[in-house]
């Protein structure tokens, strides 16, 4: 069973990368590190960059761009590269300033993570660097452990990894109520039934041909558990 993946906000898409983005990944990526007092390393670290399509689908990995809907401006990038024995590395998952806190970061993390999945990963491995605070909780809250493997990137100190196998469980047992009705059931009920509203103009109107009153009046009716 693969794991749920976070929605995209509204107003933002995701889409394979190609070498045409290069010069805005670029342009995001390092404006990004040098925000957080960070080098870029176009000669190594980065290196990659320069020829997108090469680095990762030429490798068999996987490099996608977040997107305004409006502008397609590339506001984001993810990444998973193979490594051996069964695993990947999660790459370059950075967001512009102005896409931050929408929930944007959470939803490309998932993807990455439902993409390594799918290509049979068994890990997912990442570096980052002590100053991310912001992704380090992002990787933290989404089941992330730190690892004792060294960094390779001379720019990071932190190693983390997540167990592919747990993931499925992990986020059913993460999901909460509001977030499982609005990404699965309530699309169900609403094709099935209709609109919310008119389903409550439905509904008081049963009460009233019951004699019911108002809902509050200490009176109260199980109409069954339709279509539960």
């Amino acid at each position: 069973m693969e794991p749920d993946l976070h929605p995209l906000p509204a107003g933002f898409g995701l889409r394979p990368a190609t070498n045409a983005d290069g010069p805005a990944v670029q342009n995001l990526i390092f404006s990004v590190l040098r925000e957080y007092g960070l080098c870029p390393d176009p000669a190594a670290t980065d290196a990659d960059l320069a020829d997108i399509e090469a680095s990762y689908p030429g490798r068999e990995g996987w490099f996608a761009v977040a997107t305004d809907s409006a502008s397609g401006e590339v506001v984001g990038t993810v990444a998973i590269l193979p490594r051996a024995g069964g695993t990947a590395e999660l790459r370059k998952l950075y967001l512009r300033p102005g896409a931050r806190g929408l929930g944007l970061g959470r939803a490309l993390l998932d993807a990455a993570i439902a993409e390594a999945h799918r290509r049979g990963f068994e890990r997912l491995v990442l570096e980052t660097a002590e100053a991310l605070k912001d992704a380090l909780r992002l990787y933290e809250r989404r089941g992330f452990r730190h690892s004792t493997e060294a960094a390779h990137a001379c720019r990071c100190e932190i190693v983390m990894e997540l167990d592919l196998h747990d993931t499925a469980a992990d986020e059913v047992a993460r999901e909460s109520v509001a977030s499982h009705y609005a990404a699965v059931l309530g699309p169900i009920y609403g094709w099935m039934l209709g609109d919310f509203e008119a389903a409550v103009v439905r509904t008081v109107g049963v009460f009233q041909r019951l004699g019911l009153g108002a809902v509050n009046s200490g009176s109260a009716a199980d109409l069954g558990a339709g279509n539960g």
